[in-house]
């Protein structure tokens, strides 16, 4: 299955994110298609790099949320933390959909290469905790399930299609 998740996330995304647009709307959320974009890829680098952010959740709270990234359940359509996940849309930081795409593309490449060269490694996910390569792995196929569907790239179910 690992292998699967990797070939969604290493090839079929970026397939699916050559169809996004400027001009697409989401189905739900307040996010555009570059802030989407953006999002990802900060997450991405969030996963393979020591920023000092915190855990917002206490750790029985975290470590019961962690299940989640293995069962087929997507994340809900306004899934939100209050001092994780800011109420509005954050600057964009891309002069272009273009440069979006490529930062996009370069943070999945960046976070694999990190775990072949760090493969005992663990980073802090603000909402799960400490997370190893597999457990980054499945919640990075979950989070971009989740934002390729608010924007129609998916088709949206509720459970999630091992790819």
């Amino acid at each position: 299955m690992a292998n699967l998740i990797r070939n969604f996330i290493q090839h079929t995304s970026l397939s699916l994110m050559d169809r996004l647009t400027s001009d697409h709307q989401p189905l739900w959320g307040k996010m555009g298609p570059q802030h989407m974009l953006e999002h990802v890829s900060a997450v991405f680098y969030i996963s393979r790099k020591d920023l000092g952010i915190p855990v917002a959740l206490p750790e029985e709270k975290y470590i019961k949320l962690k299940k989640f990234l293995w069962n087929d359940r997507p994340m809900g359509k306004h899934f939100y933390i209050e001092g994780v996940h800011p109420p509005q849309p954050l600057e964009l930081r891309n002069k272009n959909m273009e440069e979006a795409k490529a930062l996009f593309a370069k943070s999945i490449q960046g976070f694999y290469q990190h775990y072949q060269n760090n493969p005992n490694d663990c980073k802090i996910h603000p909402v799960f905790g400490p997370l190893n390569f597999e457990e980054w792995e499945r919640f990075h196929y979950k989070h971009i399930y989740h934002h390729f569907s608010q924007f129609g790239l998916i088709e949206e179910t509720e459970i999630i299609p091992v790819p």
